[in-house]
């Protein structure tokens, strides 16, 4: 059932609106569809009836005219009957995926498998859109291939809505990211009635300290590693284990970086995710960092993911992103989201001296032409209905 406008939809009604809107839009020869809609319900009926008659589904990220309009120069020539999403990938450029409807749902079957039996009889709450590969098989797809579930059409977007919600009643699944865990209030005090069951997080690995955060109202985390490219990849239970484990009909290359074969994808080939890992096994690996984090400095080999996470211990620091800037030469930048007494400092002094300051810490871990030239701070760093960081925004804040 879908819960719409505080009304509960039954799945009968829903796939009657479904076959009504599959008479209207089969009265058309467009061959494809721009399906966006921030409603899950409305959505949901869309992207079925377009199943149901077999046209072509292209899913933004979002409604921005400039991406709608991107668009129009990469519809030539599109195949028929297939599901198609927009990405920006490890490289920043946008780009379309095309899947086959028959990819999603072998993919939800092996969900189904996994976690079926532990989700029936839940209310699936979500902080992420549905227009992305992990917001559409999570939020929408999984729990309708599931018994008794009850999916709210509504995007879960802070803490207060999501323990509004929680109390109400049990039972209940919660799809989100880092960067919605991440806000989490630490040592948040709610009764042991409003835990959520099962709580999954795509978008970005959680860190020990974002961990913690959601602890008081989630009972059982699971990550989620995966793209749009791939689909689905592994799994873990990062207050158990640090260890992933592949996700049923996924391959992996027995090598130091993640290679990735699967029928969740059209692509029979393995492709290359831009991650280094350490193979375990067959089925289980520890993941390391993106080869693209690793860059060279006037000569100087650099991991940016090491410089983040050396920032993250300072006090100062809440947050950050590291970037490489290309203008004469090479540096690198940060944006940085300061702590209360990151703030405090910064009102008591300026700019110029926290820079300082903070460039003096890093030269303990790092040679003095590796140290960023540039610094950025915000309120929140830039992330997008996935929760994922945009870094096309990162780079533009030094534009």
């Amino acid at each position: 059932m879908f819960l719409f406008q505080n009304q509960l939809i039954s799945k009968t009604e829903f796939w009657r609106k479904v076959s009504f809107q599959a008479d209207i839009l089969r009265q058309s020869d467009k061959p494809y569809y721009i399906l966006y809609s921030e409603d899950c319900y409305e959505f949901a009926i869309k992207f079925f009836a377009l199943i149901e008659i077999k046209k072509t589904i292209i899913l933004p990220p979002n409604n921005q005219n400039k991406i709608l309009n991107n668009f129009e120069d990469k519809l030539k020539d599109l195949p028929n009957s297939k599901i198609i999403f927009y990405t920006s990938g490890s490289t920043g450029e946008s780009k379309l995926i095309v899947k086959d409807f028959m990819n999603l749902q072998i993919e939800i079957q092996e969900l189904k498998k996994l976690w079926g039996n532990c989700l029936n009889d839940s209310i699936f709450l979500s902080t992420v859109s549905h227009q992305h590969i992990y917001g559409l098989l999570f939020r929408l797809l999984l729990p309708m291939a599931l018994e008794n579930t009850i999916i709210d059409c509504t995007i879960t977007n802070t803490q207060e809505e999501l323990i509004k919600k929680i109390q109400v009643s049990k039972n209940h699944t919660l799809i989100t990211s880092p960067a919605f865990i991440k806000r989490f209030e630490p040592n948040l005090k709610i009764s042991s009635f409003a835990k959520i069951q099962y709580c999954f997080s795509s978008g970005g690995v959680l860190k020990p300290e974002i961990i913690n955060n959601i602890k008081p109202v989630c009972q059982n985390l699971i990550e989620i590693l995966g793209s749009t490219e791939t689909g689905g990849i592994a799994y873990k239970k990062p207050t158990e284990s640090n260890i992933w484990t592949l996700f049923p009909l996924v391959q992996i290359k027995k090598q130091n970086t993640l290679s990735v074969k699967s029928a969740y994808i059209l692509d029979k080939n393995y492709i290359e995710t831009g991650d280094t890992i350490e193979f375990l096994s067959e089925k289980h690996f520890l993941l390391k960092e993106r080869t693209d984090s690793i860059v060279k400095i006037e000569e100087k080999r650099v991991s940016l993911i090491e410089i983040e996470n050396k920032l993250l211990k300072h006090e100062y620091i809440k947050d950050c992103s590291a970037c490489v800037l290309e203008a004469n030469r090479q540096i690198i930048a940060i944006v940085a989201v300061l702590s209360v007494s990151g703030l405090k400092y910064l009102e008591l002094n300026n700019k110029f001296s926290l820079n300082y300051l903070l460039r003096k810490y890093l030269l303990d871990y790092f040679e003095p032409v590796l140290l960023p030239r540039k610094w950025r701070y915000l309120d929140r760093l830039p992330f997008n209905s996935q929760g994922k960081l945009n870094k096309k925004e990162i780079y533009n804040l030094f534009s």
